[in-house]
This record gives structure tokens, C-alpha cells and sequence, in this order.
């Protein structure tokens, strides 16, 4: 049974922490919740061996590979945090998320007569039962949390943020985006042993973590019609190669930055690419699609073994 949303959002209360982190980032690999040295604190694992853990989730982060003449055209790119191997087994979450200092945040809510009221990100199908908010801790940092007491988050993706690049975007410019472990912070259960619950954090803040980023790539131009037309497209896969990755995200990006510039129109577009691109069927081509592939993506590299089909159907 779910708990009433005022309990959630007590709970959710109770872990909001006020922190401050710096700017600086650096790019990590999978592993721990670390960022540049002096910008986040150790989990203290008092005695634990994470490896223990029966339950070892992945919390993963967007990396998000944009041509520099779409990043131009369609700077403001949206992000994900995406959960994986842990279906029904966490129900508190606590994260720092912070992004490299070149980067704008775009709040996902304001409150028009309280400019201090605002949510940096929205909550999507695997943590929405749990009940969250989010507020910004410094110019580059945010915290998400979310809980409740009789309900499960699921895997997929939890939530979802939006980061305006720099005009000044160059091929070559990274930006980092990562999650930082503060004391305090969680991923956690309160339907486990306390044991099973402790070990399953500790593993997710040493070993759990796929750090993000936005890379900027060479431009590139769309496939002219006439080839496209001739392809035979798998859903979820626009650029046809076989696979479903980051490159046909980029593909579905370029297809919206021209649509939002009307550079194309919608009706122009062979139909073939619209059903392999259009994966949350709601009969456009745009960001979100992107960030379906994205989280996708992120599921399938780390052992995923759905197809995005059941993927998709599996978050709902």
C-alpha cells in the first residue's frame, strides 16, 4: 500500500540537508561517488564489505554525445539519472548532483510569487511512487530527495534535469555531471533488514556509480531523404546500424534541433524514421525520445537484458 503523499513529503523533508559544494568538477568513470578531491566526503563503511551486498544497484548518469552545430542550435539538453538491478528495493533516496560550472540549470518548476520556491528536476516513473522534490544547493549543485515509507522505486528512470550549454560551445568542450556523495546522503530501504539496507548504500556509493557528461563532437549533417528512405529502421534505432546507443540519440536530437529551427517539418520526415524515433509514441520527435534511448542505453550497458519495448513497459 502507498503511503499518502503528505507522508512522502515529510520524509522527503526530513533528509533535505543544506550543503555546499564547489564548482569544479572532474569526469569518473563507473565506481564510487567522488568527485575532484575535497568536493565530497568518503562513505564511511564502518566495517562493511559493500561486496556483501545482495542487492547492487547502478545509478547512471547521462552521457550525452552532441554535435557542435546541434548544441548550437538546441542548447538546452536534458539529462537523466537512471536506476538499474534494483526493482522494488530502495525507498529512500538522497543524491548531490552537481555539473561543471560552464553549465546553466533551467529549474523544472518555479513558483511565480516566491522566486526562491523552485525544483531543479522532475521525478519520472521509477521514483515517482516514492514521492520527491529538489532544491538548488549553489550554482552548480542540487539535491534530490525522495521517500516513503510503504512504496518501492523501480528500475529505469528516476528523474530528470535540464542544463543549457555555453553559446561559446566548441568541439572537444566536456562538461561533467556527476553525483558527489555528502554525508547524509541515501539509497536505501526501509522494507529491508537494516543490514541488507546499509550494505545495498554502501555498495551503491562505492561501486555503483556511472558518472555523466555532455561532449561536444564534429558537426554532422542528416542523411539526405532519398537514402534514409531506403532503410529499414528498428525501434529505437534511427540511424539504423543495429544497435540501440548514444548515436541514435544524437540522430533524434538533430532531427529535433531542425524541427524546433523548422529547418524540417514533421511531415517531411520519411516515415520510417518517426516510428523508429518516436519511442514514447506521442507522435513527435524530440528531447525526450532522446533521454528514452539515453536511459535505454545506460540499462543495456550495464546487463540489461530487456528489449526496449519491455524496457519501456517495465518503468510504467
Amino acid at each position: 500500500m502507498r503511503t499518502n503523499k503528505l507522508v512522502c513529503a515529510v520524509l522527503s523533508a526530513i533528509m533535505t540537508v543544506t550543503m555546499t559544494i564547489g564548482t569544479a568538477l572532474t569526469a569518473n568513470a563507473a565506481g564510487a561517488a567522488v568527485g575532484e578531491t575535497g568536493r565530497y566526503d568518503e562513505f564511511d563503511l564502518n566495517g562493511m564489505n559493500p561486496k556483501d551486498s545482495r542487492v547492487k544497484p547502478t545509478l547512471s548518469v547521462s552521457r550525452l554525445e552532441i554535435p557542435v552545430n546541434i548544441a548550437k542550435a538546441n542548447p538546452d539538453q536534458v539529462v537523466s539519472v537512471s536506476v538499474a538491478n534494483a526493482e522494488r528495493k530502495y525507498s529512500s533516496v538522497g543524491l548531490h548532483i552537481c555539473f561543471d560550472s560552464r553549465l546553466r540549470i533551467v529549474p523544472a518548476f518555479e513558483w511565480k510569487d516566491n522566486p526562491d520556491l523552485e525544483l531543479m528536476c522532475d521525478w519520472e516513473k521509477a521514483g515517482k511512487a516514492l514521492g520527491g522534490t529538489s532544491m538548488r544547493q549553489d550554482a552548480h549543485t542540487f539535491f534530490a530527495t525522495a521517500a516513503c515509507k510503504n512504496d518501492y522505486g523501480l528500475n529505469g528512470e528516476l528523474l530528470t534535469f535540464t542544463l543549457t550549454l555555453p553559446a561559446d560551445v566548441e568541439v572537444g568542450d566536456e562538461y561533467p555531471i556527476e553525483i558527489l556523495y555528502r554525508k547524509g546522503d541515501r539509497f536505501a530501504s526501509t522494507m529491508m533488514s537494516d543490514e541488507d539496507s546499509n550494505l545495498m548504500e554502501a555498495w551503491t556509493f562505492t561501486n555503483g556509480i556511472n558518472q555523466g557528461y555532455i561532449r561536444i563532437t564534429e558537426p554532422v549533417e542528416l542523411e539526405e531523404e532519398e537514402d534514409t528512405e531506403k532503410l529499414e529502421l528498428a525501434f529505437g534505432d534511427p540511424n539504423g546500424d543495429g544497435k540501440i546507443d548514444s548515436s541514435d540519440a544524437t540522430i533524434i536530437l538533430g532531427y529535433y534541433s531542425q524541427l524546433q529551427t523548422g529547418a524540417v517539418k514533421l511531415a517531411e520526415i520519411p516515415a520510417e524514421v518517426i516510428a523508429a524515433s518516436d519511442v514514447n509514441h506521442d507522435g513527435l520527435i524530440d528531447s525526450k525520445d532522446a533521454t528514452v534511448i539515453l536511459s535505454y542505453y545506460g540499462y543495456a550497458s550495464t546487463g540489461g537484458t530487456l528489449s526496449l519495448e519491455d524496457f519501456m513497459a517495465s518503468a510504467e
